[in-house]
């Protein structure tokens, strides 16, 4: 696993979002985190026996963790997920399954349209 930062640009604007990737195959799972707390919450996976052959992506999304804190970003799901489908494509993984935990500090904030994210990234999705 290594710690990444991406450059990502988003409507005229330059931001950073924090990382930690491994890579194994084609196949990769992406772990989206909700409020109050940050990629840091799947610390556990990257040593779980059954996550070993599939390349995995943890990031903090924009106002979270060591990601950007921009005042100027809206925070609205589809900005969040315009930001996200951005890192995705930085590292070209075939097929995409998207982990979100139920509960996270009592609010996740995917729930609020989770579509969003399923439409920005689903030409990658293989499952949910």
């Amino acid at each position: 696993m290594e710690e990444q930062i991406f450059s990502i640009e988003h409507n005229g604007s330059q931001y950073e979002v924090a990382a930690t990737y491994r890579q194994r195959s084609a196949e990769m799972i992406l772990l989206l985190h909700g409020l109050g707390c940050s990629k840091a919450s799947f610390r556990d996976i990257w040593s779980r026996d059954e996550f070993t052959d599939y390349s995995i992506l943890s990031l903090d999304l924009l106002g979270f963790g060591e990601s950007s804190k921009p005042m100027n970003f809206s925070y609205k799901m589809e900005d969040h997920a315009c930001v996200c489908a951005q890192v995705v494509k930085n590292v070209n993984s075939e097929k995409i399954h998207i982990k979100i935990p139920i509960a996270d500090s009592g609010h996740f904030m995917m729930n609020d349209n989770p579509d969003e994210f399923y439409r920005r990234l689903g030409k990658f999705i293989k499952s949910g």
